[in-house]
């Protein structure tokens, strides 16, 4: 049975015959679903001004499915219908002008515009407002296929968008003669961020559309021109009326988009323009919005700032005010930006953002306290080693970037005894190799090597760390190696550690067993223990 439509609808929309085109109509009226959308579709298909001013005078009769089916078929062949939509959009019928434009918006019949650009210049026309309003919209759609917005991409939307403005372009000439807000509001739609038109009419401040396009780009929220002022501000041959409303503008969802979009880092062309600008509004007198932007745009808004032209008492300002309001991604940006300000007040902030809960910001502040020579910034940073926080860690570990393991091993030989004990213990926590570079010597094959990392082990209290390589030493053929290892392990607190000294007790040469019972007195002692009583019965020899 289904074949046998199938075979029914291609007859009737591929015969040349006119006569199909009236049972088509006719079966519009059938009872049943299937056969009224079969003659929706070959209605459509078929090269018939007649059918299609058909379709479009029935269409508010039509069902949800109907219209589904209607605009299934109008997608996958727009230009059939271009014609009778032509014709009945300009027509001074109400129904057919308004149905037309609902198809033209269902179908996206981008051909359409410039019929929709005429009726709308027509003042006159009685439906020149539903033309005017649907060119909007259907403007709107389009730059969602341009965009990428869009699921499904009816067209090559740069082709269209080329072919469109022509007729866009030609009526702004004459925006002196209909005053249509809604082409100036297509066009900006539209309108690629170098299009040369765009481009004459904002450097020319006579020309009758210059202040309508302004003042679209000064107040509109929607995406199209959002994208535009972003894309313009990365351009460098970018007017300067554009400059003075991406300044003036302090809508939040302008802000959001235009940080957002730009984002980080900041590009060199945009950096230029921001340069251009010695006021802006909302850095300034209505940083009062910053707050209430994303994390990633209050972080922006702050390189926007330092790349700008405005007053340098305005910047510190501005970081001030996030820091203390500002989300944790905008108060860290504010911190980092500190670092261009030298001034008591900045030490100040730099000293508060210290206690700030988030570890990011922390971690900026931390940065900076060495090279502000700020009074106590070498303890602050020790006592920030054993920060729970890894950010923290490593901010105060790259602050403290001279006590390095290979630094403290050359100049060890000529260290005091305390100053190797108070520096090798900060050198453990400050370089994360430095339980690796002592474990590669106690591994090494030169005794020397060994005997000077023993050596080191005990300096920096790192027993417990290479506890395993220690032990692998107790057993050496060299004594000297033998002692000064169970020495060192008397240090730690592990349990490896306390039975090889129990094994070592029982070493052939008395030096070694001397050491191990010294040593695992120590080790009960650290361990906060009682040594057993018959700990070293029968190991002395």
């Amino acid at each position: 049975m289904k074949d046998a439509l199938d075979k029914t609808w291609n007859i009737l929309t591929n015969t040349p015959n006119r006569a199909a085109v009236a049972v088509l109509l006719s079966a519009l009226k059938s009872r049943h679903i299937e056969i009224r959308l079969g003659a929706i579709r070959s209605l459509v298909l078929r090269r018939s001004v007649e059918g299609h001013t058909e379709i479009i005078r029935r269409f508010t009769s039509f069902g949800e499915l109907e219209q589904a089916e209607l605009a299934d078929a109008v997608l996958h062949s727009a230009h059939h219908l271009k014609s009778a939509l032509h014709d009945a959009v300009l027509a001074e019928h109400v129904e057919l002008c308004e149905n037309a434009c609902h198809v033209i918006l269902l179908g996206k019949v981008y051909d359409t515009l410039p019929t929709l650009v005429k009726a709308a210049e027509n003042r006159s026309h009685r439906h020149s407002d539903q033309a005017a309003a649907t060119l909007v919209q259907l403007a709107r759609v389009l730059h969602q296929e341009i965009s990428g917005e869009s699921h499904q991409r009816t067209c090559d939307p740069f082709f269209m968008r080329r072919h469109v403005l022509v007729s866009l372009e030609r009526s702004l000439n004459q925006y002196h003669v209909h005053h249509r807000v809604e082409i100036v509001d297509a066009f900006l739609h539209l309108v690629p961020q170098d299009n040369a038109m765009l481009a004459l009419i904002l450097n020319d401040p006579r020309h009758s559309c210059h202040q309508p396009i302004v003042a679209s780009l000064s107040t509109s929220a929607v995406t199209p021109i959002l994208n535009l002022l972003s894309e313009m501000l990365q351009d460098a041959q970018s007017p300067g009326c554009i400059l003075q409303i991406i300044a003036n503008r302090q809508d939040r969802k302008f802000l959001n988009h235009l940080l957002g979009r730009v984002g980080l880092p900041m590009s060199l062309r945009v950096a230029q323009n921001m340069k251009r600008l010695t006021s802006i509004a909302w850095l300034q007198q209505g940083r009062e919005v910053l707050p209430h932007l994303e994390g990633p745009a209050q972080a922006a808004a702050v390189e926007f700032a330092t790349a700008s032209n405005i007053n340098h008492g305005d910047v510190f300002q501005l970081l001030s005010f996030l820091l203390k309001r500002g989300s944790p991604q905008g108060r860290r940006a504010s911190c980092q930006a500190l670092a261009r300000f030298s001034d008591p007040p900045a030490d100040q902030l730099i000293l508060a953002a210290l206690q700030d809960p988030d570890p990011s910001v922390k971690a900026a502040a931390i940065r900076q306290l060495r090279p502000r020579r700020l009074p106590g910034a070498m303890e602050k940073l020790v006592s920030l080693l054993d920060s729970p926080a890894a950010e923290v860690r490593d901010a105060a570990r790259s602050s403290l970037s001279e006590f390095s393991f290979f630094r403290y091993q050359s100049l060890f030989e000529s260290l005091e005894p305390a100053a190797r004990r108070t520096t090798g213990k900060l050198v453990r926590k400050v370089d994360p190799m430095a339980v690796r570079r002592l474990a590669e010597m106690l591994n090494s094959p030169s005794v020397a090597t060994k005997r000077r990392a023993i050596e080191m082990v005990a300096a920096m209290n790192a027993a417990n760390d290479v506890c395993d390589d220690l032990i692998g030493l107790v057993e050496d053929p060299d004594l000297g190696l033998r002692t000064s290892a169970v020495a060192a392990l008397g240090h730690s607190t592990s349990a490896n550690a306390l039975a090889a000294l129990r094994k070592a007790e029982s070493d052939p040469q008395r030096a070694v067993r001397d050491a191990a019972q010294k040593s695992v007195e120590q080790v009960y002692k650290n361990r906060g223990s009682a040594l057993p009583s018959d700990a070293f019965t029968g190991n002395a020899r």
